[in-house]
């Protein structure tokens, strides 16, 4: 299997694997007290994620730490994929990774809720999301055996068609697109696509042969695989969102100093919302590039896109209790019912400063952007017209998608390995015991806050906005950080065992 095969259609996702040797082989020569990570990637060096995880991850990760921990980068995927870092890390070859949304449901088979049809609206539905749920989804990654230190975004991706635009569900009935994940393929066999199995890697010579003719990916990864020379629509629908993230082995966050942990739990909005938004800028900038290059963007209207909510509302009934708990599905409606209604509560951590102490410098850094070449950076050079597109950021990207994927299969390789996606479950432990685990801690803390009277609603076992504003209160009189967590800071606080 290629290095490439697992991670997606965004290659500049599969972030970061790092590990943790034993502390002989990682002492610094001048000093025995430091400890050294080692930090794979598979996006190249200088572009999209890599760009923020040098100028910002690193950097906060050793502030946090007191720079006792410190980092080296191997950039390009040298260490292997998202499949291996998760088999190494069981193993404990490596003690981390960085992940694509493949990756990410590989580790933590409950995120594939996320990825259910048109469930989020936006970004700042994402953002509610992530700062009001991160506690639920570590508390699965946690039952898998990983720390969740990052949920980042692989971001919602576009339609890219090359014959005509997609609009209509006779339009997808004719689109033939390259999907992995089980939600995924569930959605476009119900809007009547042909979904298929296809390696990433792979789709860009695919469908210049016309074997595919659709694609749903992030902008960046049209950018890099020269895509956009294909492709002549594009239709930005929020069809699906995907996330990323970065990970630890739960063995391995439980063996630092509880000061460093609390410096990463308390930094991590901060750091997540510096990062995101530079990869969005970074996915914005592509696409701006390739509209001014000559791609057209094609709008829905409000029917049309009614049509396609209603047809794909079924994935839902079918995927609840099968791929996550269906209460899981509630707390994210619960959340996003509230945003959407005004009612929406903000916890401190959310807000800044009175949560987090001393938040990190790398942490409130402007996030960085792709540097230029050369020739782009110099003054003397001609200055970009408003509506000429970037050629300088366009080449430069498709120079480290051409460097990293240099082992593309030839199409006459290409064509024995497409076959028809189904919706299978993937193999995967039983995930029942962690869901009634959950769903029990939820009930006892909801019943002790109740009994403390910060809590007056059912005991439902469900985590939804009025719980998080009792626990909110709770901490807040308790002198604890307001995190609306529940967390082992907090079943202890409460008596919980």
């Amino acid at each position: 299997m290629k290095k490439l095969a697992i991670i997606g259609l965004s290659m500049c996702l599969a972030l970061a694997c790092w590990g943790i040797l034993p502390q002989s082989a990682l002492a610094d020569e001048s000093n025995e007290d430091v400890t050294r990570l080692k930090f794979a990637t598979l996006a190249p060096k200088g572009l999209g994620y890599a760009v923020q995880v040098e100028s910002l991850f690193m950097p906060w990760f050793a502030e946090a730490t007191d720079g006792k921990i410190l980092v080296k980068v191997y950039w390009g995927g040298v260490m292997g994929n998202d499949s291996e870092y998760l088999q190494k890390m069981r193993v404990g070859q490596i003690q981390g990774a960085g992940l694509a949304q493949f990756g990410m449901n590989d580790a933590c088979p409950e995120m594939l809720v996320l990825g259910l049809p048109f469930l989020f609206r936006n970004y700042d539905e994402v953002d509610f999301v992530r700062e009001a749920m991160f506690d639920t989804f570590d508390h699965y990654f946690s039952a898998s055996g990983f720390k969740l230190l990052l949920w980042l975004d692989q971001g919602f991706d576009q339609l890219y068609s090359a014959k005509y635009p997609v609009q209509s569900l006779e339009d997808f009935k004719r689109a033939r697109i390259p999907m992995h994940g089980p939600i995924e393929i569930m959605t476009v066999e119900a809007l009547g696509a042909t979904p298929l199995l296809i390696e990433p890697s792979e789709v860009p010579a695919s469908f210049r042969m016309g074997m595919l003719n659709t694609v749903l990916a992030p902008a960046i990864f049209i950018v890099g695989t020269q895509m956009y020379t294909s492709v002549n629509y594009v239709n930005d629908l929020k069809l699906r969102y995907c996330p990323g993230g970065i990970v630890l082995a739960d063995k391995v966050w439980k063996s630092l100093p509880e000061k460093y942990r609390d410096n990463l739990d308390r930094q991590r909005n901060e750091i997540t919302a510096s990062f995101v938004q530079g990869t969005r800028d970074e996915d914005r900038r592509a696409l701006e590039s390739m509209l001014k290059y000559g791609l057209k963007s094609v709008d829905l209207t409000a029917g049309q896109q009614e049509v396609l909510i209603r047809q794909t509302s079924r994935v839902y009934r079918e995927a609840s209790g099968k791929y996550y708990p269906s209460e899981l599905l509630e707390e994210i409606q619960q959340h996003l019912l509230a945003y959407r209604s005004g009612r929406r509560q903000i916890p401190a951590s959310a807000k800044g400063a009175k949560s987090s102490g001393n938040i990190s410098q790398a942490a409130t850094k402007k996030p960085a952007r792709t540097p230029l070449t050369e020739t782009a950076q110099d003054k003397s050079a001609p200055e970009q017209k408003e509506n000429e597109p970037d050629l300088d950021f366009l080449a430069q990207v498709e120079k480290a998608y051409e460097e990293a994927w240099a082992s593309e299969k030839t199409p006459a390789e290409i064509k024995k390995t497409i076959e028809p996606a189904t919706s299978r479950s993937p193999d995967q432990t039983d995930r029942d015991a962690a869901w009634k685990q959950r769903a029990l801690s939820i009930r006892n803390v909801q019943q002790a806050l109740k009994d403390l009277g910060y809590y007056k609603s059912a005991g439902d076992g469900i985590y939804g906005p009025l719980t998080r504003k009792a626990i909110t209160r709770f901490q807040k009189d308790n002198g604890m950080v307001e995190t609306g967590a529940v967390d082992n800071k907090l079943l202890e606080a409460l008596g919980i065992r």
